[in-house]
Order: structure tokens, then C-alpha cells, then sequence
């Protein structure tokens, strides 16, 4: 019995399978290309389409940036200008010159030990001072005198009914030597000590005039009136 060996069978001649003809390949190659190069251009002209809109609106932006900077510092301007020009215009309102504080103190004395009456300071604890206060301006401007016969009722606790001299005025000067204040330095050698009084709460102390001169080293008109008074070693 003879076998007979079969050639193998090109798919392509299979009944139903497309024929290609040779001279087609190189047309569908070449359609291809064309295809791949539209796209790429397509592409190429779609991204320069992008950059040109975004260098457009950021120039935009910039162009409106800059518009408004302008207009601010226009507007700044102005504004400045017609400040300055109101200012120029307007009268300039004289300020009322500060009222020169009006102080008065009094140093009293014991006629019978030759003591002198001291408080008890409030802002430092142990230490004393002598009976001080400033006049009063409302209702009406207050006299020194009336000043001081009124403090050392309410800050001492004692009453005068006069004052037995003025020992001496004092000017005080800022920095600039200007006048601040104006302190009336007063004299009493018959007092009466009352047991109950306004500012009772202070410590009420009789002490030598040495010890008084020591005491207000640091108050300085304090210190000149009683270098002034009546136990001053003349």
C-alpha cells in the first residue's frame, strides 16, 4: 500500500481567506505612515495651541496685575495729595497748654518735744513722709493755704486753725525745663490731733528733725522746706 506525503496548504488559498495581492502592501504601509504623521502633527499643533493660550493668559494676568498696581499707587496717591492739601487748608488746632500741678505740704511741728509729725508712705513700706497733697481744681481752683489746712485734716488727722507760716514755693521743671508744678511748703506749731479721721489707715509718727531731714533725702522739696523751718540751725 502506497501513502502519499501532503504538501502543507497555505491558509491563504483556504476557500474564504482574504487574497492580498503584493502590490497592495506597500499602499497600506504608506496609508499607515500618513495616519501616524497626521496624529503626530495633530498632536504638535494641539500642544503649541496650549503653550500659546498659556503664555496668553498669563500675560493676562500679568497685564491685569499690573493695571491695578498702577491704579493702587494712583489712588495712593491722590489720596495723599488731598490729605496733605486738607492739612494745608484746615487751621491747625492749638492744643491747650497742660495745667501746672498745684501741690502743697506741711510740716508740723510739736511745740512741746520739738518733734515733727510724719505718715506712713504708701508706695514704700518703713519709710515716711510728710503730709502732702495737691490742691483741688473742681468745683472751683483750690487756694494753697485752704489746700493744706483741708489735707491735714483728711491725710493727718489734725487741725489747724491757721497755718503759722509759708516756709517757702518751689518750681518743678521737667527734662525740657519746663514748669510742671508749683509746691507751697507750710508751717504749723499748734496742732490738734484728732483721734479719728479720713485717711486714718497710715501710720502717724512723731520724729526729730534729724530724722525727718534723713527720712526725706529723696523727696526733694520736702527736704529743702525743712532745711527752711522753724528748727533749722540758723
Amino acid at each position: 500500500m502506497t501513502v502519499e506525503t501532503l504538501a502543507p496548504v497555505d491558509d491563504a488559498l483556504l476557500p474564504g481567506a482574504p487574497v492580498v495581492a503584493d502590490e497592495d502592501l506597500p499602499k497600506k504601509k504608506e496609508k499607515k505612515e500618513k495616519k501616524d504623521k497626521k496624529e503626530k502633527k495633530d498632536k504638535e499643533e494641539k500642544k503649541d495651541k496650549k503653550e500659546k493660550k498659556d503664555k496668553e493668559d498669563k500675560k493676562d494676568k500679568e497685564d491685569k496685575k499690573d493695571k491695578k498696581e498702577k491704579k493702587d499707587k494712583k489712588e495712593k496717591k491722590a489720596d495723599t495729595t488731598e490729605k496733605a492739601e486738607k492739612k494745608t487748608k484746615e487751621p491747625k488746632e492749638e492744643k491747650e497748654p497742660k495745667a501746672i500741678r498745684q501741690a502743697v505740704g506741711v510740716i508740723v511741728i510739736d511745740p512741746a518735744t520739738q518733734k515733727i509729725l510724719m505718715l506712713g508712705s504708701r508706695k514704700k513700706e518703713g519709710a515716711y513722709v510728710l503730709p502732702r497733697d495737691d490742691c483741688q481744681t473742681e468745683p472751683t481752683e483750690e487756694h494753697p493755704e485752704k489746700a493744706a489746712i483741708r489735707l491735714l485734716h483728711e491725710k493727718a488727722g489734725v487741725t489747724a486753725s491757721f497755718l503759722s507760716s509759708r516756709v517757702g514755693s518751689y518750681s518743678e521743671s521737667n527734662k525740657k525745663g519746663k514748669v510742671i508744678a508749683h509746691h507751697w511748703m507750710y508751717e504749723v506749731n499748734a496742732p490738734t490731733l484728732l483721734e479719728t479721721w479720713p485717711d486714718a489707715t497710715r501710720e502717724r509718727v512723731w520724729v526729730s528733725y534729724e530724722d525727718a531731714l534723713t527720712a526725706t533725702e529723696s523727696k526733694r522739696m520736702s527736704h529743702l522746706a525743712l532745711e527752711k523751718c522753724s528748727l533749722a540751725k540758723k
